[in-house]
């Protein structure tokens, strides 16, 4: 996606419209036209696809070349896709996955546990580790008869009330009642009643997921694609709209119905988007952010301490500040 974004802005450089529009409806139809599989990785790669067609699309904005048809086609797509609808199978996914592993824990164990025999043998060429080395097998031994199927239960119940959270999550009408629901931000953490393998893989598992959700909640991720997805559609339709009458809009309400159906609200916070001219015939437009808190329209800046790290649109969540449609340098 980053690629094609690139590959944009290097056809817009050498003045290749017709290439510079192939890489941007690409790097969109890399968000509006995926279907992904069940999975939170791939739930949080389209998020990431979002952020960065979202800048694209900023960068694309910075010329004028662009005809009143294919910016109605660029805001269809924006228009047809649902970011929410395939979330809460992610948790159901998650339930099958980890049963599976339990299931596949007790498999390999079987076809290649140590025998008692075998166990003797290794005994006799190290007696220190002997008594020590049979508590092992034994644990082992009564953790697959008995202890893996407590195990199975807490999945299966635990996965199972995180997709009816997630569920509810998603009957909310904005991030600002989402996040007081249970779930949302407080993350609930699966604790095993035995001490195994399959804890340690959902550690892991848990740890590569908060590095891919950059420090956010799922949900909350899901929230600032959602707000961004708005922003792009609007900034669409004020695009459409300068091209028809030659400047843009003092107010976002003049772009229904000929532009929208309805100016789409902040996902935020459920109030209309922040709208206002600029200077030399420019705007600004923005949500208010995870934090539901209006900051002017203030441009996310480097955090202190920050290492490789750019101030962009896709950057707000790092400070909690608002997710602007940027004015041009």
């Amino acid at each position: 996606t980053q690629t094609l974004g690139d590959r944009m802005v290097l056809a817009l450089h050498d003045g290749n419209l017709t290439a510079a529009w192939t890489n941007l409806f690409a790097t969109t139809r890399l968000v509006t036209a995926w279907q992904t599989e069940p999975i939170e990785i791939s739930e949080l790669i389209r998020f990431g696809n979002t952020a960065l067609a979202y800048n694209t699309t900023w960068q694309a904005f910075q010329t004028n070349g662009w005809s009143d048809e294919q910016l109605a086609r660029l805001q269809k797509e924006w228009e047809s896709v649902d970011l929410f609808t395939n979330l809460p199978e992610t948790a159901a996914f998650k339930r099958a996955r980890e049963v599976a592993l339990c299931q596949q824990d007790r498999q390999e164990f079987l076809e290649f546990r140590p025998t008692y025999k075998l166990f003797l043998i290794g005994s006799l060429q190290s007696p220190r580790d002997m008594w020590y080395g049979l508590l092992s097998l034994q644990s082992e031994r009564d953790y697959l008869r008995h202890g893996m199927y407590e195990d199975q239960t807490d999945l299966l119940l635990f996965y199972h009330d995180r997709e009816l959270e997630l569920r509810r999550a998603l009957q909310a009408p904005n991030w600002a009642v989402m996040r007081r629901l249970p779930g949302v931000t407080n993350l609930s953490r699966l604790q095993t009643k035995h001490s195994s393998r399959i804890q340690a893989a959902l550690n892991l598992h848990e740890i590569g997921l908060r590095f891919q959700r950059r420090g956010s909640s799922f949900l909350a991720r899901a929230a600032e694609a959602e707000a961004e997805r708005r922003i792009l559609i609007t900034a669409i339709a004020l695009e459409r709209y300068r091209g028809e009458y030659g400047s843009y809009p003092d107010t976002l309400a003049k772009l229904a119905p000929e532009f929208l159906k309805a100016v789409p609200a902040d996902f935020m916070d459920g109030y209309p988007l922040r709208y206002r001219l600029a200077n030399e015939g420019h705007f600004s437009l923005y949500s208010v952010g995870l934090n539901c808190a209006d900051d002017g329209g203030k441009f996310p800046t480097r955090p202190k301490g920050a290492q490789d790290w750019q101030a962009g649109p896709g950057n707000a969540h790092l400070l909690g500040t608002d997710i602007l449609w940027p004015l041009p340098d």
